[in-house]
């Protein structure tokens, strides 16, 4: 699959074979600094070696973080 396509599927929020999130997910960081706080997803920066996520803090300290699919866990 080819970037163009990839960036397609993402912002009509299609699912991306390997890639657990979609654009304004709802997750819960599981590691790190920020552990246990909510975040959105707003953006797919890379597919390897790993999906990684732009994510937005939905509480202090906010901001923007670059975290690992295997930091996140879905929001119930």
């Amino acid at each position: 699959m080819d970037q163009s396509e990839v960036d397609r599927l993402w912002f009509e929020s299609e699912s991306i074979p390997g890639v657990k999130f979609k654009l304004n997910d709802s997750a819960t960081i599981t590691a790190g600094l920020h552990k246990g706080k909510s975040v959105s997803i707003i953006a797919l920066i890379s597919l390897k070696p790993m999906p990684t996520y732009l994510v937005e803090l939905g509480e202090e300290p906010y901001g923007d973080l670059r975290i690992p699919e295997a930091n996140l866990a879905p929001q119930q």
